[in-house]
Parts: structure tokens; C-alpha cells; sequence
């Protein structure tokens, strides 16, 4: 079964504010520290935990809106990063297509790629595709930093970048995002932000299904 629409939505819209509002922050905070995975984890974490709240207090104030048509998702398309060649979704046909939504100076993003990297080697040869999504990131305007990002963060599942424009289009505001699409290219499942279950949940949702 599908995600209800307005629900994931709304969902988008509350978290929004929160991560648009920290991404300058987390960005100057990068200016001092590596892009490797272990070097920004004890400068950052407080600062990202403690925010939560703010969070919270934000989903408390927020109001429903009406509800929006889908995405069609066979219809994102890209380039894989560093090739030249296009990128469809819906070339892709497997039971199930993870969607990791990161960018180079998300550390929430970085936190993550760990996890996704673990489902990729996991779920690969049981009809389970894994794309890095980046909507963010010009390629060429920002090729040293993603050059410099790849060098110190092991993504092993393809990096896939994708018009920005796009983004106003599938809604997706919060970093990371993680969807689980099924072989209708149907949103099924949805964890939004850093989670250090993130694995453990998705593996569980698709052991029920495969």
C-alpha cells in the first residue's frame, strides 16, 4: 500500500523549516572539519540532537494542508555522478528502489551513508536497488567539494544527480530522506532525517516482503 499523499506531504513541510534553518549553520561549522564521517560526529552531534526540540515545537505549530497530487517517480531521471550518461528511473525494474535524498555538506547525510551503504551489500542480489539522490549539488559549480566529499565518504550504492527544479516537485525538504519504492514506483515506506535504526528498519520492511 501506497503512503497516504497528504501525510507525507505535510510531513516534508514541517521538517523543512527546521533543516533550511540549520543548513547555513551546519555549513560554517564544516568550514573547520573534514568531510570525513568521524571528524564531524563529535563536533556536531550536540548541536544536532539538542535541536530536536525546535523540531517538535515546530510540528506542534504547523497546520494540515489540503492534499497534492503524487509524484510520478518513474519519471525522475538524472546522470550518475563523474559519467556521461542519463539516468531513468524508470529503466530501473527490480521489487524495490531505495531513494537516499543527501547532499555534499549535509552532516545528517554523512551520518547516514553508513546504514545505506549496509542495505546496498545486503539487498543488492535480492531484486533491491539503492540510488543516492543529490538535488542539491552542482556538479560543476560545486565539483571541488564533491570531489573532496567522495574522497572521504565511501558511498558504494550509484550517486545520482538530479535537476534541482525537481525538487519543488517531489516535495522532499528534509536531509537525509530515505523512500522505498516498490516495482510501481509507489512510495512505501519513508524515514525522514537521521535515525541510527535506519537500517534495522528498513531491513525489517523488506524481509516482510521479499
Amino acid at each position: 500500500m501506497a503512503i497516504d499523499t497528504l501525510e507525507y506531504l505535510v510531513r516534508n513541510r514541517m521538517y523543512s523549516a527546521f533543516f533550511q534553518e540549520n543548513e547555513q549553520y551546519t555549513n560554517w561549522l564544516f568550514k573547520d572539519v573534514s568531510y570525513g564521517y568521524d571528524s564531524v560526529v563529535e563536533k556536531l552531534d550536540i548541536t544536532f540532537e539538542s535541536n530536536f526540540q525546535h523540531v517538535e515545537q515546530f510540528i506542534t505549530d504547523t497546520m494540515y494542508e489540503e492534499e497534492q497530487n503524487a509524484f510520478d517517480y518513474s519519471l525522475l531521471a538524472g546522470k550518475p555522478y563523474n559519467k556521461d550518461e542519463a539516468f531513468k528511473l524508470a529503466d530501473i525494474k527490480t521489487n524495490f528502489i531505495i531513494l537516499d535524498f543527501w547532499y555534499s555538506s549535509c552532516y545528517p547525510c554523512i551520518k547516514g551513508i553508513p546504514s545505506v551503504n549496509k542495505l546496498y551489500r545486503d539487498y543488492k542480489d535480492k531484486g533491491v536497488a539503492v540510488y543516492g539522490i543529490n538535488m542539491i549539488d552542482d556538479e560543476v559549480k560545486s565539483k571541488a567539494r564533491l570531489e573532496k566529499f567522495f574522497k572521504n565518504n565511501l558511498m558504494e550504492y550509484p550517486p545520482i544527480m538530479v535537476d534541482p527544479a525537481v525538487s519543488t516537485e517531489l516535495g522532499v525538504n528534509a536531509y537525509p530522506t530515505l523512500l522505498v519504492l516498490d516495482k510501481d514506483y509507489q512510495v512505501v515506506f519513508m524515514e525522514e532525517g537521521f535515525s541510527e535504526q535506519l537500517y534495522e528498519k528498513v531491513a525489517a520492511f523488506l524481509d516482510a516482503r521479499l
